[in-house]
């Protein structure tokens, strides 16, 4: 390609332009400031799994920006380089395994019969991809960095980097199909009075104004980083180091404020305080074992009855019984 930098006075540049270390300054400060309010949430909601994500993803993206300041004073450092690397691709990657994980939960809380696949497999399908895609980005970027400095072609890394870029948006589309296709699902059973729930005992949940509200702002927060990760994937069509991927403001618009309104959307109604009535309650505790009513529902008749007496069954040991568990 054309447009590949080969010349040796280029190609020790990392980045094609020096990032300016205000704006990135600007940037790590508000990640290191979601950082302590995601760590507030979750040592109150006590949601282990998110709280693995969301705060890493913060943490990775206040280090990414921290490393690109001090890039501006050496753009040739291929160190702060690849942390600024591993912060903008992993950081991401964490913030949307916290969504995957969500939205299974969410799931759940309504009726799995309406979802394209189980709960569970969101976090699981998703997360691989979104992992494989990290990796496959994280080799092309530095292998194409690399070769630049070496002086050498770098079309091979370049080529790398958009095969993992371009794996990452199918991901996050076929995740959104899934979306559409269980709120879909839903809106019809809603309509034509079918609408079948697992159980009541998370009534109280979806319908609070709360739940509403995390809700609508999970499903922006997707919306925002599938913009982001749009604007990555055409960054790649000029080649690497083109005009759209050396712009900083643009990478600033479409990239860095893309991510840190997803991860405040998060933060502002963050889904483990929904999640902490499911486990806190008493109720929603023993609630969770009539998991298995989907299948006994739909196959016999017998256990159907057995059901309906568990569903008026308070007695934890008594349901244990009934579900053979």
């Amino acid at each position: 390609m054309d447009s590949i930098i080969t010349t040796s006075s280029a190609s020790f540049d990392n980045y094609g332009y020096t990032p300016d270390i205000g704006g990135n300054t600007f940037f790590a400060v508000c990640w290191g400031l979601n950082l302590i309010v995601e760590i507030i949430l979750n040592v109150k909601t006590k949601q282990l799994f998110l709280g693995v994500c969301f705060p890493f993803g913060c943490l990775l993206e206040c280090i990414g920006f921290i490393c690109r300041s001090a890039s501006s004073h050496n753009t040739t450092s291929l160190g702060l380089f690849l942390m600024n690397l591993i912060g903008s691709v992993l950081g991401p990657v964490l913030l949307l395994a916290g969504i995957y994980t969500s939205f299974g939960i969410i799931v759940q809380l309504y009726n799995p019969i309406y979802s394209f696949v189980k709960p569970i497999n969101y976090r699981r399908i998703f997360i691989v991809l979104d992992v494989l895609s990290f990796l496959v980005q994280f080799a092309g970027d530095g292998m194409a960095s690399q070769l630049s400095s070496l002086d050498m072609n770098s079309t091979p890394g370049f080529q790398v980097l958009a095969i993992g870029r371009i794996l990452q948006l199918v991901s996050m589309t076929i995740f959104i199909i899934f979306v559409l296709i269980f709120f879909v699902n839903l809106h019809k059973a809603h309509k034509n009075g079918s609408l079948k729930r697992e159980t009541e005992t998370y009534e109280y949940i979806r319908e609070s104004m709360f739940f509403k509200l995390m809700l609508t702002s999970l499903l922006f927060a997707v919306f925002c980083i599938y913009i982001r990760t749009i604007y990555r994937v055409a960054a790649l069509s000029g080649g690497y180091q083109n005009g759209v991927m050396i712009d900083e403001k643009m990478f600033f618009g479409l990239d860095a404020a893309m991510v840190l309104f997803a991860s405040i959307l998060i933060s502002g109604f963050y889904p483990g305080v929904c999640f902490q009535q499911m486990t806190d309650s008493d109720d929603a505790t023993k609630m969770k074992f009539p998991k298995a009513t989907e299948v006994i529902y739909s196959s016999n008749q017998t256990i159907r009855s057995d059901t309906s007496k568990a569903s008026k069954t308070t007695d934890f040991y008594e349901l244990r019984k009934i579900y053979q568990v």
